[in-house]
């Protein structure tokens, strides 16, 4: 399973150094435009996280549409790996872009504007911004992913198929999301915090959502992996 996240490391390389590059020249944009380091911290977040979300989903169906396309499934299917190996391997992937794309644009910008630190936000608080967001934005991930493999099944109708199942998905999880928020009523919230001389703000995030939704995630990553083995090539 190493082997195989360095392979798709590799395969990837390209599309991390483009969102560096791409997060890390917004920044600097509205850093020359602004002149307040902060101002192109917080701007370059607003700008930039609409199409990260979008990227996600995109990044989701393209991993596992590339290896068809390019005929490389057929090596995958030929190694002593399990289904979950390779679903895993390639989510891990994306999550770990999310996660760089979160840490540039928030971790950097942090470290810029030390030692003044305008709005007194500890490394602390901005590492759970950084878990937070990545981690948010890593529960699309699993919906995607699912609809695409079952899609595979239908030999001429695969993007109807992935748009029906991805949507069916939406409705079923919209109907359950109540439920599976009870179960986890209890999970207390994430607190951000922000302090400085002239105003003090402490927002308690709640945690019942990103826990069902996670349960639902994984659902459907152990169906993705069983159904990946038994997918017509």
């Amino acid at each position: 399973m190493n082997n195989l996240f360095v392979k798709e490391l590799r395969d990837e390389m390209g599309w991390i150094i483009g969102i560096a590059g791409f997060v890390l020249g917004v920044n600097l944009l509205m850093y020359l435009f602004s002149g307040n380091r902060f101002i192109s911290s917080s701007v370059s977040l607003a700008i930039t996280s609409t199409p990260m979300y979008l990227y996600v989903f995109l990044k989701s169906i393209g991993v596992f549409k590339d290896e068809w396309d390019r005929n490389t499934i057929y090596t995958l299917f030929s190694l002593p790996i399990r289904g979950y190996e390779i679903v895993l391997t390639k989510i891990g992937v994306v999550v770990l872009e999310v996660f760089l794309y979160y840490t540039l644009v928030l971790f950097v910008p942090y470290i810029l504007t030390l030692p003044e630190n305008p709005l007194g936000i500890s490394l602390y608080e901005v590492i759970k911004m950084i878990v937070f967001f990545s981690m948010t934005a890593s529960l699309i991930i699993p919906f995607p992913v699912f609809a695409y493999i079952v899609g595979r099944y239908s030999s001429k109708l695969k993007g109807l198929v992935t748009f029906g199942v991805l949507a069916g998905t939406g409705i079923l999880y919209g109907k359950i999301l109540p439920l599976l928020r009870q179960i986890f009523s209890t999970v207390p919230g994430v607190t951000i915090s922000i302090h400085t001389t002239e105003i003090e703000i402490s927002k308690t995030l709640p945690l019942d959502w990103f826990f069902a939704t996670l349960l639902f995630g994984l659902i459907l990553v152990y169906f993705s992996s069983l159904l990946i083995e038994k997918v017509e090539v």
